[in-house]
């Protein structure tokens, strides 16, 4: 169960998604779970440059971006 929490804690997660409302509302759901380190994205250029600095450990991405 340790293992759990502290995966909640340092797992990087980049949100991509052209919806604001989407991303924001997907933040404040990761955050209640206790997530904390999370970027977003707008669209798929600025995704990938995130990628590049933030080496994200799980990429949540709208299908059509």
């Amino acid at each position: 169960m340790e293992d759990i929490l502290q995966m909640e804690y340092t797992t990087k997660i980049l949100i991509a998604d052209e919806n604001p409302n989407c991303r924001s509302s997907l933040r404040e759901s990761l955050v209640r779970m206790g997530y904390h380190n999370i970027e977003e994205a707008a669209n798929g250029e600025e995704a990938l440059l995130k990628m590049a600095h933030f080496y994200p450990d799980i990429v949540l991405m709208d299908i059509w971006l």
